[in-house]
């Protein structure tokens, strides 16, 4: 009798576990699903739709983000006495005379990268998220740039709060997209 009353719960407590992580991903793909952004962004052809893309994808997009995220390991002196959260005008001037030689700072970076991965043979949708999450990523950093550039304070700081506000978004977006957590985009966007 007990054993069959102990395989019971162990039933029930599967099925109710197998209610919960169903919610959850549920809810995780709706969340990722959105874009962050109001500006209304380019359709991209459609192709298999499916929860994540494909291993062999984020392989490629690994490929594709790590010499960028790299490149802030080979160069910790790049923006040495640039305090983003305090900038001076001269410092924005500085920022602004390094910013094309550093790549996330490059205009249309990750916007360039998602162009040359192109569309993933499945996950589609959560793809398109991402994808538009880079664009706005770029037009964000194009603004901070265009800000330094002219000494404005003011406009950096403006831009500096949208854009850490925005943040936030891409590392759960490209993980809802199916990248694994140690992928080059993820850590170079999502930490």
């Amino acid at each position: 009798m007990s054993g069959q009353r102990r395989r019971s719960v162990g039933v029930r407590g599967v099925e109710a576990l197998g209610l919960v992580l169903g919610l959850v991903l549920g809810l995780v793909l709706i969340a990722g699903c959105g874009s962050h952004d109001s500006t209304p962004t380019a359709r991209l052809p459609q192709a298999q739709s499916s929860a994540t893309a494909d291993r062999a994808f984020w392989t490629r997009a690994d490929a594709a983000c790590r010499p960028v995220a790299h490149w802030f390991d080979t160069h910790p002196q790049a923006l040495a006495g640039f305090d983003p959260n305090a900038p001076t005008p001269a410092g924005l001037r500085r920022f602004a005379s390094k910013a094309r030689s550093i790549p996330l700072y490059r205009p249309g970076s990750m916007t360039a990268i998602a162009r040359r991965l192109g569309q993933p043979d499945v996950g589609s949708d959560a793809w398109r998220t991402v994808v538009a999450d880079f664009r706005r990523f770029d037009s964000l950093t194009a603004r901070q740039v265009h800000d330094a550039a002219g000494g404005d304070v003011r406009g950096w700081n403006r831009d500096f709060q949208v854009k850490a506000a925005f943040l936030p978004h891409l590392g759960p977006d490209l993980v809802a997209a199916g990248a694994p957590l140690g992928n080059g985009c993820v850590a170079l966007l999502g930490s």
